[in-house]
């Protein structure tokens, strides 16, 4: 696992809105996909390329590391943190595989499952997924070893929390799948998990659900945005 320290969360935007746009327009004549995240980190890169579109390579899908039982317009929503990016590149809803809030937990993770399953089948690759990082070492939402473990043997998962709004995430055996994963995370209270990241991974649900993976990069900011 390589860990890259950016002296200020502008210049960790900058270099992921770079690697966004590379893998956004790799021409390739399959189904190609990459995994966002929500969050706080990732936001000021999914604004620039808001504001600077450019033209994505018709392959290209977007696939979505998790998301909350909550409808799209909530601030809570990943994928509508992520529409005004989606809108501006032009990318069909298609090629946008994300989960269905509007249905109960289990039929949102099944259904989610069945999609990405399809985009295999297709012959579809994942060239990046990008990942949050937690304070408390989660990513997507797999916030245990019992989360990562429950996930075995399937793509999506069903995470039920208390208090609400319950979610679905991925999983260790999707993320398997996935050719390059960089984590993000920025602010100081992130320094000691980015740095057990470092050292012990397996410690963390995060470092379990990439275990699998063969390119891991975390990416870190001591300054989070303002």
């Amino acid at each position: 696992m390589q860990t890259k320290i950016f002296p200020h969360a502008d210049d960790l935007t900058a270099a992921l809105v770079d690697l966004l746009a590379h893998h956004f327009q790799m021409a390739l004549p399959t189904p190609h996909a990459v995994i966002l995240p929500g969050g706080h980190t990732p936001r000021g890169a999914y604004r620039q390329l808001a504001q600077k579109p450019f033209p994505v390579d018709g392959n290209t899908h977007i696939l979505l590391s998790d998301e909350r039982l909550v409808p799209v317009h909530s601030p809570e929503s990943n994928y509508g943190q992520l529409q005004p990016m989606l809108k501006a590149l032009h990318i069909p809803a298609a090629r946008i595989l994300r989960v269905d809030t509007r249905q109960p937990l289990a039929l949102a993770a099944r259904h989610y499952g069945e999609g990405l399953r399809a985009f295999f089948e297709h012959k579809g690759r994942i060239t990046l997924g990008v990942l949050g990082l937690g304070a408390d070492g989660h990513t997507a939402s797999l916030f245990s070893a019992q989360d990562v473990e429950r996930g075995r043997d399937s793509l999506a998962l069903a995470v039920p929390r208390q208090p609400g709004p319950d979610r679905v995430s991925v999983t260790a055996d999707l993320l398997a799948k996935v050719e390059c994963i960089v984590f993000v995370a920025a602010g100081a209270e992130k320094r000691l998990i980015v740095e057990r990241m470092r050292v012990a991974a397996a410690t963390l649900p995060a470092g379990l659900a990439v275990i699998g993976v063969a390119n891991v990069q975390v990416w870190f900011a001591d300054n989070a945005a303002e």
